[in-house]
């Protein structure tokens, strides 16, 4: 299931690879890409354990960008 987060707060391109690369590592994520131009991640999360791996992803984008600004859509 694909899952998008919109990011404000990421200043810098090594910031943005550095999230992707963070959420690409979690169990049961299948793929993440953080677009630093319009500031989306896209995520592909197996089916079933969205829920928990939603609240993962937050804590890495946190542990970049403590003060990004996160919002799921």
């Amino acid at each position: 299931m694909k899952k998008s987060f919109k990011i404000t707060g990421i200043d810098c391109g090594h910031c943005a690879e550095k999230i992707s690369d963070a959420v690409r590592k979690l169990e049961y994520v299948q793929g993440a890409n953080y677009n630093f131009i319009i500031q989306k991640l896209v995520t592909l999360i197996e089916d079933g354990h969205e829920e928990g791996v939603v609240e993962k992803i937050l804590k890495e984008i946190y542990k970049v960008e403590r003060d990004a600004e996160v919002s799921v859509l």
